[in-house]
Order: C-alpha cells, then structure tokens, then sequence
C-alpha cells in the first residue's frame, strides 16, 4: 500500500490492516465456491488503501452521474415501497414516503445499523469478517490458523457461522443477548482492530451493546431496592 504514489499496491487482510491517514481500506474477500475452490487471482482476501472520492471531484463530474443517482435512488424508493407494505399493509403512497430527502434519510439510518435485515447483517459479516473470525476462533480453539486440518475447518466454519447468527440477531430491535454471548462479540471486535474501529455498523452495534449493559445494569440496581 502507498500513501504518495499514484498506484496502490495491495496486501493481505488481517486484523491488523488499516488505510493510510487520509484515505479509506478497500477490502477484496476470497470465497470459496461450493466445491471448496478459490479464484486463481484470489485465494485470500486482500485489501489497499486508496485515496477517498473527494466532494469536488464528485461536483465535477456530476452531470455524468445524474443517471446513475437516478437510478440508485429508484432502487431505494423499491426499497422504501416493498418495507412500508410488509409493515402496514398500506394500499397507497404517498410522495413525502418517497421523496429525494425520504431516501437521503433512509440511506443514512441503513449506513449508521439503524435500517438492516438479518439477511443484511449476515452478508455483511460474511462479505467484512469470515477470514478474520476464521483466525479469531482458530486461535481461540488452539489451532493453527494456516494450517487447518479439514475437521478442525468444518469446526471452525461452524462456529463462524454462530458468530455471523449472533451479530445478524441485531436486525431485530428486540434482541437482547445475554452477558456471555455480549462479551465474546466484544472480544472478536476488539480482535478485528482497525477494520472494526473504521466500520460505522459494527460501531453501532457495539454502542448498541453498551446500552443494552447499562440498561441491564440500572433495572438489576432497581430490582435490588425493591421496586
């Protein structure tokens, strides 16, 4: 990775990765097809620091992208009709539910946790973290995580899976995990570092987990005084 050249070379993805200061980490994740095999040009997930798109180039350029933020706002307007008809059973809508600033609102609640599905969280686990939960649980369990035996895979892709189902489970605003399972997704994400620090969503679950301790703790103090 280089912060002054005009080509950014990359590197492979660990916990450890993080992007020159000023610039953002763009992550490439390997993944395995159903017969086990890796890309030949991608074997493992790699990553690059790279420049951020400045607000002057976009300007710049913006007639060129009209179309292309016409079309992406169509399809959070899709987005918007399809979540309000699941949830009300409404039979109309109206201009203000779908409005430029409705979908401004609703891709900023959906960047900051605040909007998600399970199936949302699930493929963001699986596209950010597998290959550093791989090397958390394999480390956890006493393995060696570059040189797995294929029973200590199967052991390890399943306990991925636990930890991908525990932090998809925040797609429900009632979700409540219990102390044990709070502190094991604290501990991964301390584990994952830099990627984990520079993720707006795992921030938010995480904030979301220190309310649902506090909360926890304050009803715990009131039981105790008896009301």
């Amino acid at each position: 990775m280089s912060n002054v050249s005009n080509r950014h070379a990359f590197a492979i993805l660990n916990k450890d990765s993080k992007p020159f200061t000023g610039q953002r980490l763009a992550r490439v994740i390997a993944k395995a097809d159903k017969s086990g095999n890796y890309p030949d040009n991608l074997t493992e997930s790699r990553c690059v620091s790279i420049p951020p798109i400045m607000d002057s180039e976009i300007e710049k350029n913006i007639q060129k992208l009209y179309p292309h933020i016409s079309r992406m706002l169509a399809d959070v307007q899709d987005k918007i009709i399809r979540e309000l008809r699941i949830d009300t059973g409404c039979t109309e809508i109206a201009d203000s539910a779908i409005s430029v600033m409705a979908c401004i609102e609703y891709l900023e609640s959906d960047a900051t946790g605040n909007r998600v599905t399970k199936e949302m969280l699930e493929s963001w686990f699986t596209e950010d973290y597998t290959e550093i939960a791989g090397e958390y649980i394999a480390r956890a369990m006493s393995f060696d995580p570059d040189s797995l035996t294929d029973n200590q895979l199967e052991q390890v892709g399943k306990k991925i899976n636990v930890l991908r189902d525990m932090f998809a489970g925040f797609s429900s605003g009632k979700y409540s995990p219990d102390d044990a399972k709070i502190k094991a997704l604290k501990k991964f994400i301390s584990f994952a570092g830099e990627i984990a620090e520079n993720d707006p969503r795992m921030q938010a679950i995480n904030t979301r987990m220190d309310k649902i301790v506090a909360k926890r703790a304050e009803d715990m103090s009131t039981n105790a005084l008896g009301f």
